[in-house]
This record gives structure tokens, sequence and C-alpha cells, in this order.
């Protein structure tokens, strides 16, 4: 949905500063570089309106040309970590971490806690901040 052409009329037109009015036009969205870090954040808002439950997300991504502002062909890029939030609202609750180490084991970072756990494991919680790395 980040890079779908969007059409702004009726209350959200676009402001043009040349001719100092309100104007429709049509939007897109483009990534012109792709960084080493890429970090997908989901706001849910205060009432978690969203149902966070319902993301699915992969322990890889890959971004393909129709994403970008250049053709080079695609670039892959790895879930590092997972940034979770436990709690009825998003005004109130905590927030815990999973991350993978070099060697691809997954940690779970509860406060002063730290165990081992799996990727599957990351799904039981909603997400809020999911980190990629690009694959070189």
């Amino acid at each position: 949905n980040y890079t779908k052409k969007e059409i702004l009329k009726g209350d959200n037109k676009f402001y043009c500063q040349i001719c100092r009015g309100l104007r429709e036009a049509e939007v897109k969205s483009v990534i012109y570089y792709l960084p080493q870090y890429l970090l997908i954040n989901f706001d849910y808002g205060k009432d978690k309106k969203y149902k966070p439950a319902s993301i699915d997300f992969g322990s890889s991504i890959c971004i393909t040309k129709e994403f970008l502002s250049f053709d080079i062909g695609s670039v892959n890029y790895d879930l590092i970590a997972v940034s979770s939030h436990i709690g009825s609202s998003g005004s109130s609750g905590h927030y815990i971490a999973f991350c993978k180490d070099p060697q691809n084991n997954w940690h779970k970072f509860n406060d002063s806690s730290h165990s081992l756990c799996t990727f599957e494991e990351t799904y039981n919680y909603s997400p809020y901040l999911l980190i990629y790395k690009k694959i070189n």
C-alpha cells in the first residue's frame, strides 16, 4: 500500500505553493535508495483499532523494482529484530524484543529476563517494529 497511487481531492486536496491554492493531485511514494537497515513501524493508535494480531510478516523481505524509482532488480533483507507490545491499548502495556544473533539463534528480551526462542514465537505478540538487514 505504501507505493500505491493516491488521489488527493475533496477535503484532502494538495496545497500548491506556486498558485497558493488547493488542487486535486495524484501522488505516489517510491523508494529512492535502499538503506542497510529497513525499519517497518506499525502504528495501531491508542485503541489498537488495526488488529495487530492479524499482521503477518516473514523472516525475509524482497524489495523489487515495482517499489523503487530505479531498476536494480531485487534486493533481499533478512529480519534481525522484532519489537512487540503486550497490553490492551497503545497508551498502556509493555514492550519486549526478539533479536537474532549472527548464528541465526533467536533471543527474547523481557526487561531483566532473557531466553532463547524460535522465530515462530515472535508471532505470539503484536509486532510494533520490524528491523531487517540488507543481505549483501
